[in-house]
């Protein structure tokens, strides 16, 4: 699997937490990818979990595209499929406004490797 992420942490006014670094993050994001069982929408709770587990945010939300090669072993064609999943935790699960401007900033950006 190959993967791409959007990834946003919340945090309440006056709280500051320090971000795993980016190499850590691009790192857990690989071995969750590479395990036997894993497709991406355990790849994006499990980059959840880590990230959740050292910053403690109060909302935390992740858009992730990834690619299979299991597809391609199975003889799919086209090398443009992939699926998106998302993950959304406290204040971006509760918070509509806060959700749709997430939302809205990865729809500008892109995913495209």
């Amino acid at each position: 699997m190959t993967a791409s992420a959007f990834i946003s942490r919340f945090h309440a006014e006056g709280v500051t937490a320090p971000m795993p670094a980016s190499g850590r993050i691009r790192r857990r994001l690989k071995e969750a990818g590479k395990r036997f069982h894993a497709n991406d929408s355990i790849a994006a709770f499990l980059l959840a979990d880590e990230i959740e587990y050292r910053v403690h945010p109060d909302g935390l939300a992740i858009v992730m595209e990834a690619d299979h090669f299991c597809t391609r072993w199975r003889g799919v064609k086209d090398d443009e499929s992939a699926m998106i999943n998302s993950v959304m935790r406290g204040a971006f699960l509760e918070d509509t406004s806060l959700r749709r401007e997430f939302l809205g900033l990865t729809r500008r950006g892109t995913l495209q490797r």
